[in-house]
């Protein structure tokens, strides 16, 4: 029901260039959320593509991943909102972890991600 295929992840280096230097930026306490919306749903492409940086700031790489398993979860279960099943956003994100990751939960880290989504949503209304 809730995966992460390779359609729904940025996969390429320009992908995240585009997304980190054109891109909406949303900061909270454990994650930077970048946000560029894409022209047109590309068919075979999910509505809503995530790529993840987690640097070695953050941790070792079993913190790393555990953040990276949060994060990956935490998009998983926002694939269901009702605005991304509709196409309604067509949108390229960028997560950046920081430090402060490492010591949450995955609760807390998928908050944030849901937090910085809804803040580049109010950007984006207000544009």
């Amino acid at each position: 029901m809730f995966t992460f295929p390779k359609a729904a992840r940025l996969r390429h280096a320009a992908e995240f260039k585009l997304t980190l230097d054109r891109g909406a930026k949303a900061v909270n306490r454990h994650v930077i959320v970048f946000g560029y919306p894409r022209d047109a749903p590309t068919a075979g492409l999910r509505p809503v593509r995530m790529g993840l940086i987690v640097s070695k700031k953050v941790g070792n790489s079993v913190v790393r991943n555990r953040v990276k398993r949060a994060l990956r979860e935490g998009f998983r279960h926002l694939q269901d909102l009702p605005e991304v099943r509709a196409g309604v956003a067509t949108l390229d994100i960028v997560v950046i972890a920081r430090d402060h990751a490492a010591k949450a939960s995955a609760a807390e880290i998928a908050g944030s991600l849901r937090h910085g989504l809804g803040r580049l949503a109010q950007q984006r209304s207000r544009a």
